[in-house]
C-alpha cells in the first residue's frame, strides 16, 4: 500500500499561536487515519503529528471544526471509512490531550469516503451535521439533529444515482429564502465531475442536477448527419416548409401546441400520447397543461419532406381520476391489448330504449369473464358501451334474434359473431328483401388500453428545476378519453418515466417469466437525473402490480440476470446519471432493443443497443446534431421566424425522442432507418423524425 493513499483533507481552525489559526489535516496511511496540525514557523509551516483517529480505517477521511465546545475551541468532527461503516468521530478540544472519542456508525453501506459539514439547520443550540457518502453508484445525504447527540443520524435523499468516486458538500449563499442551499459536486460516470444543489427552503425537495463540470466524451455516429426532420406532427403551420400541416391540430381539434408523442400500438391503430397541451377554439380544457390522445391508421409513413403522418386527436384530454394532470404530469408509455372477448357473443334487443327502437344488450365471453355491453338505438351512430361483469366463470354461446327494426313487414335479423380480426361484431340483415346480403354495422368490444402516467409535479421555487412525483397505471375502454381512477401506483423511485414493450417471455431467456407473452418496462427516477432501470411483468397480470419484478444484476453466471420484488433493489442497466424522458423499441431488422433518450452528459439525443432487455448495452453514440436543426430549432433572438409569440429570447431544445416501432424500414447498407417523435420547445411542438441506425455490435 502506498504510504499515503486518496484525497486528503484539510481546515484552518480557531487554534493559534501567532495572528493565523492552525491549519489541520487527516490524512489515511496504512490502515489508520492520524490527525496532523501545521504551525506557520520561522521556516515556513511546520507540520506536526497530532494523534491516530481511526486505527481501522479502509479510506479517507474528511475533518471539520464544529460549534461544539467545552472549552474555548470548537471540538473537531471527522468521518472516516471503516469497510463499509463510515463512522463519525470527535476530538474534546478542551484538551488537546485527550484521545479521539468513536461516536456512531453514519452508514453501513458505505463505498467510498464521506464529507461532513455542520450547517446552518438547527433545532436547538449547534447546527446540524451533514454528510455525503458514496453507496455503490449512489451519494447518500446524511443528517444528524444536533439537538441531542444521542440521536440516530438520518438518511437523507440520494443526491447523484452515477457516482463512481467520492463527492464534497458544501452549504451556500444561493437559495430562494431560508437556509442557503447545499452544493455537492460527485464523479460520475467515467470521466464525469457533476454539481447538483439542494434549495433547503424546503427540504424535502429533490437534489437538482445543475451542469457537468467534466463531462463524458461525445461520440457521434456516423450517420448522425443522416437524421432529418420529415414533417411537423402538431400545430396548424410548418414554419420551416411555411405551408400548413397535415393534421391541422388546432384547427381541426383545438390543439395549438404539445409536446413528447410517446407512440404505442393499440388496437390496429397507432397512437401518440403527447405531454402539456394548449388548446383553443373547438378544445376549451378546464385547466391549462391538460394532454393529448392522438391516432394514425397509417402502416408506413410518407417520408417525402413535409409529408409522414396525419393524425386524428381524441376530442378532449384524457381524463383519469384523482390525479395531477397539470404541467409536468404527463402520459409515459401505452399498451394495446387485442380485444378482451375470447369466444362467441350472445344479443337480445330489450325495452330498454331513449328513442324508438328498444337497446341492444349483448353479452360475450373476455376470458373467464362474461360481460355485458348495450347499444343506444335512439342513434344507431352510436357507440357500444361496457356495462357489468355477470360472471368471473363463465360461457356463452352465439346468438339471433329477429328484432323490431324494420323496412318492410318483417323485423331484421341481428347477430353478433367474431371475425378475422377476432373481434365481436354486430351484423344484421334487412329482411325487406331476402335477397339483401347481410351488412356489417360496428364492432361491439373494443380492445382495453392501458397508460401509464406520470403526476405529482414537484416544482423548485425558483423556477429552476421541474420533476414528477410518481407514476400510475390506468385503463380507457374508448380509446384513450376516460381512464377513471388509476389502478395502481407504479413507481415513487426508479419507474417514474417509463418506456414499454410487449415480448414473447420464451424468446429471451432469462426473463421471470418463461412462456406466454410479457411485459419488459425500462424506466427513469428523478427528472433528467436518473439512470435506466428494467422490470418485467407478465401482460396478462399488467392489472397486478404486485406482479412486477426488477432487474437486479446477475447470479453467479455471467449472464444469469438476478429478479427482485423488490424495486430499490433494481440496478442500473448503465451509468448515466442524467435520464428523464426515455423510449426502448424492438428492432426486428437488427433483431436488437433500440433505446434513445436525452441527455446532458454528453449533451442531445443518444442512442444504444442490446439484444437483450437487460443488456449487454453499447456504449452512446449522438444521432441528432444540433447544427442540423437549423429550419425547426429556434435560436434565440435570431428572428429566425421560428419561434412562438413572445418568445424571441427563449432558445429551442431537443427532447423526447420517441421511436416508431412500425415504421421502421431496411437500408441497402444493411443498416436501418428508424422514425422517431421529437420536441424542440421553441416552436411548441413535434416533429417526425428519421435516423439511420446501424448495428453495433
Amino acid at each position: 500500500m502506498p504510504y499515503f493513499v486518496g484525497p486528503k483533507s484539510i481546515i484552518q481552525s480557531d487554534f493559534r499561536s501567532s495572528d493565523h489559526g492552525n491549519l489541520e489535516a487527516v490524512l489515511w496511511k496504512g490502515g489508520s487515519v492520524d490527525h496532523y496540525f501545521g504551525i506557520a514557523g520561522k521556516n515556513g509551516m511546520e507540520w506536526k503529528k497530532a494523534q491516530q483517529v481511526s486505527p481501522v480505517a479502509t479510506g479517507p477521511a474528511s475533518i471539520i471544526q464544529s460549534s461544539f465546545r467545552s472549552g474555548d475551541d470548537g471540538n473537531f468532527e471527522v468521518v472516516v471509512l471503516e469497510g463499509n461503516e463510515l463512522v463519525h468521530y470527535w476530538h474534546d478540544n478542551s484538551n488537546v490531550a485527550l484521545p479521539w472519542s468513536r461516536a456512531q456508525v453514519i452508514s453501513t453501506r458505505a463505498t467510498g469516503p464521506g464529507c461532513i459539514i455542520q450547517s446552518s439547520f438547527r433545532s436547538g443550540d449547534d447546527g446540524n451535521f451533514e454528510v455525503v457518502v458514496l453507496e455503490g453508484n449512489e451519494l447518500v445525504h446524511y443528517w444528524h439533529d444536533n439537538s441531542n447527540v444521542a440521536l440516530p443520524w438520518s438518511r437523507a435523499q440520494v443526491t447523484s444515482v452515477a457516482a463512481t468516486g467520492p463527492g464534497s458538500l458544501i452549504q451556500s449563499s444561493y437559495g430562494p429564502g431560508g437556509e442557503g442551499n447545499f452544493e455537492v459536486i460527485v464523479q460520475e460516470c467515467e470521466q464525469s465531475v457533476v454539481h447538483y444543489w439542494h434549495h433547503n427552503v424546503d427540504p424535502s425537495l429533490p437534489w437538482w442536477r445543475a451542469s457537468a463540470l467534466l463531462a463524458e466524451e461525445y461520440v457521434a455516429s456516423p450517420c448522425v448527419h443522416k437524421t432529418e426532420k420529415i414533417s411537423q406532427l402538431t400545430g396548424d403551420f410548418d414554419r420551416q416548409l411555411g405551408r400548413p400541416t397535415l393534421s391541422l391540430s388546432s384547427m381541426r381539434a383545438g390543439v395549438v401546441g404539445c409536446d413528447l408523442g410517446q407512440p404505442f400500438e393499440h388496437d390496429g391503430r397507432l397512437y401518440f400520447l403527447f405531454g402539456d397541451t394548449f388548446t383553443a377554439g373547438v378544445r376549451q380544457d378546464p385547466q391549462g397543461a391538460l394532454d393529448t390522445i392522438a391516432f394514425t391508421v397509417d402502416e408506413q409513413v410518407d417520408d417525402r419532406p413535409g409529408q409522414g403522418d396525419e393524425l386524428v386527436f381524441n376530442p378532449t384530454y384524457p381524463h383519469v381520476d384523482g390525479i395531477d394532470q397539470t404541467a409536468f404530469c404527463v402520459p409515459a408509455d401505452g399498451v394495446g391489448a387485442r380485444s378482451a372477448q375470447s369466444g362467441p357473443g350472445c344479443i337480445i334487443q330489450s325495452s330498454f330504449r331513449s328513442g324508438d327502437a328498444g337497446n341492444f344488450e349483448v353479452v360475450v365471453l373476455e376470458g373467464n369473464e362474461l360481460v355485458h355491453y348495450w347499444h343506444d338505438n335512439s342513434n344507431v351512430a352510436l357507440p357500444w358501451s361496457r356495462a357489468q361483469v355477470i360472471s368471473t366463470r363463465a360461457t356463452g354461446p352465439g346468438c339471433i334474434i329477429q328484432s323490431s327494426f324494420r323496412s318492410g313487414d318483417a323485423g331484421n335479423f341481428e347477430v353478433v359473431v367474431p371475425l378475422d380480426d377476432l373481434k365481436l361484431h354486430h351484423v344484421f340483415h334487412d329482411n325487406a328483401d331476402v335477397a339483401t346480403p347481410w351488412r356489417l354495422a360496428q364492432r361491439v368490444t373494443t380492445a382495453r388500453m392501458h397508460v401509464f402516467f406520470t403526476t405529482d409535479h414537484v416544482g423548485d421555487p425558483d423556477g429552476l428545476g421541474d420533476s414528477m412525483g410518481r407514476s400510475i397505471l390506468a385503463r380507457s375502454d374508448d380509446g384513450g378519453v376516460h381512464f377513471g381512477s388509476p389502478i395502481y401506483t407504479m413507481s415513487t423511485n426508479k419507474f417514474i418515466n417509463v418506456s414499454v414493450q410487449i415480448v414473447d417471455n420464451e424468446r429471451f431467456q432469462g426473463l421471470p417469466a418463461r412462456s406466454g407473452q410479457g411485459l419488459v418496462i425500462w424506466g427513469s427516477g428523478g427528472y433528467r437525473r436518473s439512470n435506466v432501470y428494467l422490470a418485467h411483468m407478465p401482460l396478462d397480470a399488467i392489472e397486478d402490480h404486485s406482479s412486477l419484478r426488477y432487474f437486479a444484476g446477475f447470479g453467479d453466471g455471467a449472464s444469469t440476470p438476478r429478479w427482485t420484488e423488490n424495486e430499490s433493489l433494481a440496478v442500473p442497466l448503465f451509468l448515466s446519471g442524467s435520464v428523464g424522458e426515455l423510449s426502448a423499441r424492438w428492432n426486428p431488422l437488427l433483431s436488437k432493443f433500440i433505446l434513445t433518450y436525452n441527455s446532458d452528459n454528453p449533451r442531445f439525443i443518444l442512442e444504444r443497443q442490446s439484444p437483450t432487455p437487460w443488456g449487454p448495452w453499447t456504449n452512446h453514440e449522438n444521432i441528432w446534431d444540433w447544427n442540423d436543426s437549423v429550419g425547426y430549432l429556434h435560436r434565440a433572438d435570431t428572428h429566425d421566424g421560428l419561434s412562438d409569440p413572445e418568445k424571441e429570447g427563449v432558445g429551442g431544445g431537443a427532447y423526447g425522442p420517441y421511436l416508431i416501432g412500425r415504421y421502421t424500414r431496411p437500408v441497402p447498407d444493411g443498416s436501418t432507418r428508424m422514425y422517431f417523435v421529437l420536441s424542440v420547445w421553441n416552436p411548441y411542438n413535434t416533429m417526425l423524425m428519421a435516423a439511420v441506425i446501424r448495428d453495433r455490435q
